[in-house]
């Protein structure tokens, strides 16, 4: 069996795997069109510290990493291992382009923490508590819906209910501007980090490309006439609202072209992360009827009408493991990239600027020196387990944490007490469960699951599709 323990050098450097030229094109080729499979190659041929040079004359090094040492050196050196351009397929001076221009391409530097600072108080914990009641309605309004005893693709019902959580407690409940700006973001998203268009690249009508253009002006026209909406109307906890009424960085009103670009940022990181986790932890359960049957046990004793919701939800220990331990499994962002702005050093090796590293989130949270049997869903070593931020990656690490843990997992938790007190979810075996990555990792096709009305059922679900070489399945 290969050690996949990175080995270190008499100095403290760790060793690397040099891959062939060959393999970078191979792996460039199979990265493209499935990120988290490849990265399970990689690491399983390999090891955890992989560094692979393109062929001549193109100066590029790839480094594929994983465990807390290489975590750490990148996601806290924010001046040297920068975020890069996710979307590549934009047109220059168009709509396209500037929705690219979002906040999470902000390294580090005076705009970063204005507006990480500017956001913060809508995002802390008690402003997140105080709105705890607020989510749960709004997530019961959406459940009420749902077709009880009948198949229906769960992954768009998750995403509808995460969607109108996000805008009714975090973009001032503007549901009929925001639901719409929401679902085309998601679409824009995805058609612009798409193989179609890279195969495609051209503005020719009726091609993918086409039409993503078409979609980014009509989503860029709807957000401007939103924000325009909110100007003057000052709501602290309206993350639009702060955007369009506060001055930036150097004490100026904000140009149009900057909400266009920071906007869908915003709306995507509130429900973008944490619509894949309800949805994985979801299946999750559906392996393992026993733990849902407790985790029931635990959800009927919650009030969903106590004077302190939030504390109350925050008394739900099983329900914090089983969202934990779901991450733990399968994050919603299992890949993370940054790219080198100068020389430096990786477990020791020098490596060139523009040194492009992929960071696995799915192999540090699985790191057997931290997490014991770690392929196993075992929500209970959360009682003891505590993981830095570098061994667990969730929300990310470093200065450049996610700024919305609170409010993200105060949502997977609203979300899953909400459909596991009404239902119990069995998949279907109808349609294979296959996952794909743009920004987050969400399943391929529909995924269709039957809406049973809650019995502690210990029958698990059938399912099948690729996801199931990353998770823990029923006997």
């Amino acid at each position: 069996m290969l050690d996949l323990t990175a080995q270190s050098s008499a100095d403290g450097r760790a060793e690397p795997y040099h891959a062939s030229r060959l393999d970078f094109l191979r792996y460039t080729a199979q990265f493209a069109r499935d990120r988290v499979e490849t990265l399970r190659r990689i690491r399983r041929n390999f090891g955890p510290f992989v560094l692979c040079r393109a062929p001549a004359p193109f100066p590029r090094l790839m480094a594929f990493v994983s465990g807390e040492r290489f975590n750490r050196e990148i996601f806290s050196k924010t001046d040297t291992w920068q975020t890069y351009r996710l979307y590549r397929h934009y047109k220059v001076g168009h709509a396209s382009e500037r929705l690219a221009q979002g906040l999470i391409r902000l390294n580090s530097g005076p705009r970063q923490k204005h507006y990480r600072k500017l956001i913060a108080p809508a995002l802390s914990r008690s402003t997140v508590k105080k709105a705890t009641a607020r989510m749960l309605n709004t997530a019961e309004a959406e459940i009420v819906n749902w077709p009880a005893g009948e198949a229906t693709n769960i992954w768009d019902r998750v995403c509808q209910m995460m969607q109108s959580m996000a805008i009714t407690t975090l973009f001032g409940n503007a549901r009929s501007s925001g639901c719409p700006v929401a679902e085309m973001i998601n679409e824009v998203n995805q058609e612009m980090l798409s193989l179609r268009l890279l195969r495609c690249p051209f503005n020719i009508p009726g091609t993918p490309y086409n039409h993503m253009l078409k979609r980014a002006e009509r989503l860029e026209r709807d957000i401007i006439d939103w924000a325009e909406a909110k100007r003057g109307v000052t709501e602290p906890t309206n993350l639009l609202s702060l955007l369009i009424n506060s001055v930036d960085e150097q004490g100026r009103q904000p140009d149009m072209n900057s909400i266009v670009g920071y906007l869908p940022t915003l709306m995507t990181g509130s429900f973008e992360s944490s619509q894949s986790t309800v949805f994985w932890t979801l299946l999750l359960l559906s392996q393992h009827p026993e733990i849902a049957a407790k985790l029931v046990d635990e959800i009927e004793g919650f009030d969903a009408h106590a004077v302190d919701a939030g504390a109350a939800l925050d008394k739900l220990e099983l329900l914090d493991h089983v969202v934990k331990e779901g991450m733990r499994l399968l994050p919603a962002v299992p890949v993370q990239a940054r790219i080198s702005k100068e020389s430096t050093s990786l477990g020791g090796y020098m490596v060139p600027r523009r040194t492009y590293a992929f960071l696995s989130a799915i192999y540090t949270n699985r790191e057997p020196e931290v997490y014991a049997d770690p392929d196993a869903f075992l929500p209970e070593r959360w009682e003891t387990l505590k993981p830095n931020e570098y061994q667990y990656l969730t929300f990310s690490a470093g200065p450049r944490r996610c700024p919305g843990y609170w409010y993200g997992m105060a949502s997977v938790k609203v979300a899953l007490l909400s459909i596991l007190k009404r239902f119990r979810v069995d998949f279907t075996s109808e349609i294979p469960i296959d996952h794909t990555v743009s920004l987050v990792m969400y399943p391929r096709r529909s995924a269709m699951a039957i809406l049973r009305l809650q019995d502690q059922s210990r029958e698990a679900s059938s399912i099948r599709g690729k996801v199931c070489r990353l998770m823990p399945m029923a006997d």
